[in-house]
């Protein structure tokens, strides 16, 4: 039992002295290019497949990876992406890039004040607003803050609509931002009118609707634009008004 006592404590101590002398060895920096044996021009182009605003963020990382995203091929590639008609450039194209972007997201907000007094979203209304979106070559980021509460829900549809149809975002990441902007649970009401039977000369008409959250459409993929976009012969009128607003 004695024995047995002491190689416990042997191997106790034993073990304590190499994890104490494992705990005291020094960290060292390694060299960037150290971690890295790729020519600089590839690591360039490998930043600028990244988004700005993770550009920007690994340009925080240390000093060697500030100057590395900071580098005006960088920028002009970002930049020339995203505003492809627009090659023009007499300054730092990072400098070029933020104006541009914060240029982008003024126009944004001033024409959702717009948006926001429609009480009423149709297909030429529809076209308008995609036109104008597309026109401004935004990313899923700069669309989310279309999802923001204090535009209207006709807004959020928009924002959705473009998000879905004109960016192919899946459906989870569409849902996880209605979620996180908390618009999930705004409603609709989708009406359309429908010239179902003929009798005694003329086409007798039928009224539908349908009330459908904001959740339920990015969810279910509801394809309450294609009435708008596709307009069947035989659909007369089609308008997607709040739900609040519908009598």
């Amino acid at each position: 039992m004695e024995d047995r006592l002491v190689r416990l404590r042997r191997i106790d101590f034993t073990w304590g002295r190499t994890t104490k002398k494992k705990l005291n060895l020094r960290r060292e920096a390694v060299p960037l290019n150290q971690i890295f044996s790729i020519p600089e021009e590839l690591t360039l182009h490998i930043i600028s497949l990244l988004h700005a605003c993770d550009v920007l963020s690994l340009g925080r990382c240390s000093k060697s990876w500030n100057k590395l995203c900071n580098s005006d091929s960088v920028w002009k590639n970002l930049y020339v992406k995203r505003w492809p008609a627009d090659r023009l450039n007499k300054g730092k194209w990072k400098d070029s890039y933020l104006s541009k972007e914060k240029s982008v997201a003024a126009k944004l907000s001033e024409y959702c004040r717009k948006w926001s007094v429609e009480e009423e979203l149709n297909a030429c209304y529809l076209e308008e607003a995609m036109t104008f979106l597309i026109n401004l070559k935004l990313r899923f980021e700069d669309t989310c803050l279309l999802f923001r509460r204090k535009h209207g829900i006709l807004v959020n549809l928009l924002g959705l609509h473009y998000a879905f149809v004109f960016l192919r975002v899946s459906t989870n990441n569409l849902t996880d931002a209605l979620a996180r902007y908390n618009v999930s649970k705004r409603q609709v009401n989708v009406c359309w009118t429908v010239n179902d039977t003929f009798s005694c000369g003329s086409y007798t008409p039928l009224h539908y609707s349908l009330i459908l959250s904001l959740n339920e459409i990015a969810s279910t993929e509801q394809a309450v634009f294609y009435l708008l976009q596709n307009c069947p012969h035989q659909v007369r009128s089609i308008r997607i008004t709040p739900h609040s607003l519908c009598k």
